[in-house]
């Protein structure tokens, strides 16, 4: 059973619950949060960039471009029909509501056909494990990994273990991560965990990014996993460092390296408490409302936000 199958909470599921990044108990209950901070498109990137620099073995990219997202849609519409024919590309375009503007179907059968509609049917079918890109999305990763790669602490930060799977229980709770990067270090008595983001933003906002997408308690709760480690646990009351590696995907491609501070991660585990007691008051009393609203006669005290 791979990783994402195994039933567990998460650090991600936790966000789910979490009120201030737009979760709820039902979303939680549904593994679904309708207030993502940014598009699939930058997930795929940072996954893909994940495999450049951390699993180049699984780096396998598929012999054609990234279509357009339009493209896309039609295709996915076409594969759900029952595959490529020329009746299923018509009525695949119908279905999917793009290029409206285009009624001959010689022409809509053309431009499937040539602008990857055909290679994107097969790779739904085919191509799992496999990296689709645009060109100008392979620019951008390799200009990023370069800015990693040239970074003077990266090549150190980067020479644990990676991608490490814990399982383990925390809270009275059965909890997973997976760590980018884990160094044990018995002879300085420390344990070292790193975590690779890429941005299409500045990435010298480090700062902004850490607090906007709760890294400090993503990385807390990898601590905590990696607590439970045998080798870990052979160790006299170890330190533990944090760090955060932040690529740029546009120009100039800069890479910044950040060190959590001990004090944000206390923070973060802080957080974590609370959010794992949302999940066991909703396992008890229902996933429909939040813990603020059955303890209020279902209604939200909204008082004015803390100044930043």
């Amino acid at each position: 059973m791979g990783y994402f199958e195994v039933e567990a909470l998460s650090n991600s599921k936790l966000n789910l619950i979490d009120p201030e990044m737009g979760g709820s108990p039902l979303e939680f209950a549904e593994g679904f949060n309708q207030d993502e901070f940014g598009p699939s498109y930058s997930l795929e990137m940072g996954d893909a960039l994940h495999k450049m620099i951390l699993e180049p073995e699984l780096f396998i990219t598929a012999d054609f471009y990234r279509p357009t997202d339009n493209m896309i849609k039609w295709a996915e519409a076409v594969e759900k029909l029952g595959g490529v024919t020329d009746a299923n590309i018509l009525k695949g375009r119908e279905l999917s509501g793009t290029y409206a503007n285009l009624k001959d179907p010689a022409k809509l059968i053309k431009k499937f056909e040539d602008e990857g509609g055909v290679n994107w049917v097969q790779f739904i079918v085919e191509g799992k494990g496999k990296i689709v890109l645009k060109p100008e999305d392979y620019f951008k990763l390799n200009k990023a990994a370069e800015a990693v790669s040239k970074h003077p602490r990266s090549q150190d930060l980067l020479s644990g273990e990676n991608e490490k799977e814990i399982y383990f229980n925390y809270l009275g709770m059965k909890c997973k991560c997976k760590l980018d990067n884990i160094k044990i270090i018995p002879e300085e008595n420390l344990v070292r965990i790193v975590d690779l983001k890429s941005t299409s933003k500045n990435p010298a906002r480090i700062q902004n990014f850490v607090h906007r997408y709760r890294t400090y308690r993503q990385l807390g709760f990898y601590g905590e996993g990696a607590k439970s480690l045998p080798e870990v646990q052979a160790l006299d009351n170890p330190k533990f460092e944090y760090y955060v590696i932040q690529a740029g995907l546009a120009p100039p491609n800069r890479c910044v390296v950040g060190q959590i501070s001990d004090e944000w991660i206390a923070k973060g585990l802080k957080e974590i408490e609370g959010l794992v007691e949302r999940v066991k008051f909703a396992d008890k009393n229902g996933w429909d409302h939040s813990m603020e609203e059955y303890t209020n006669n279902y209604i939200l005290t909204l008082n004015a936000p803390d100044e930043e």
